[in-house]
């Protein structure tokens, strides 16, 4: 699996600028997009799928219409010897929609969400026990990905 940028042309990232638009557009009309055959498309997006350029097609679902009014951001420092234990807490915790691992003083970024603030520090309780947790709550989030400028 390749994913240099010389594995991906110009039509392939037409295809991914229409589909990060509209991940549900038809094949006919993605054809027209890029100005390739049917065929020829389908073919450009399922080398993209198996080369792991196009990894899935998503869906960007409303948590506060699921009834969760809450949406925040979470830094987390595990305590010495506690990064694994946390880790695998923060994996098995069902309201963490998001979380990476990344470099610095708060190895574990994530986004989760709760009905309510009361209800997140519950949820957090546990993983107090081993980490020093810092959570700024989500006031408006202008877009989720913007993979269009990459393009």
């Amino acid at each position: 699996m390749s994913n240099s940028p010389a594995a991906v042309d110009s039509i392939d990232r037409l295809i991914i600028k229409a589909l990060s638009v509209d991940s549900n557009v038809k094949l006919k009309a993605l054809s027209k997009i890029v100005g390739l055959s049917s065929h020829a498309c389908k073919n450009r997006v399922s080398r993209l799928l198996t080369n792991g350029v196009v990894r899935r097609f998503s869906l960007d679902v409303s948590i506060a219409a699921l009834g969760f009014g809450v949406e925040a951001i979470l830094r987390i420092r595990p305590e010495a010897g506690e990064r694994e234990n946390v880790y695998n807490m923060l994996v098995q915790m069902k309201n963490v929609t998001h979380f990476d691992t990344v470099g610095g003083d708060y190895p574990f970024h994530c986004r989760a969400c709760a009905a309510s603030l009361e209800e997140l520090d519950n949820r957090l309780d546990s993983i107090k026990k081993y980490a020093y947790v810092n959570v700024d709550v989500v006031i408006t989030s202008p877009f989720s990905s913007r993979i269009q400028g990459l393009l």
